[in-house]
């Protein structure tokens, strides 16, 4: 079973919308499991964040844009050594943790 790991910055309070994420993929036997954190767990540095990070087999980031946020997931997840990263509508160091196979965003400034 894959785990997705989604970090959805300002997302809190569209929790119904991923359950029924989760409902219909149930539904569906598509055997993955999803974990979901938003960017209040990122600014207290949650040690269960850090655990779903290294578990992860793709990480989903979004709607982060505080330096010291980007600095703290850039650490764990160079540390946990996850190979999919897809990270959008955020500030350019964290789209910049993208990287998918060899693909990898390029910060330009």
């Amino acid at each position: 079973m894959k785990t997705l790991t989604f970090i959805l910055g300002m997302e809190r309070f569209n929790a119904h919308i991923w359950e029924e994420v989760e409902r219909n993929l149930r539904q569906s036997s598509v055997a993955v499991r999803l974990l979901r954190f938003h960017d209040g767990h990122v600014e207290q540095r949650d040690p269960a964040l850090a655990d779903a990070i290294r578990q992860a087999d793709v990480l989903f980031i979004t709607l982060i844009n505080m330096r010291e946020q980007a600095e703290w997931l850039k650490a764990q997840i160079d540390q946990a050594g996850v190979a999919t990263v897809f990270a959008f509508e955020s500030m350019p160091e964290v789209m910049a943790l993208t990287r998918v196979g060899e693909y990898r965003v390029q910060n330009s400034g």
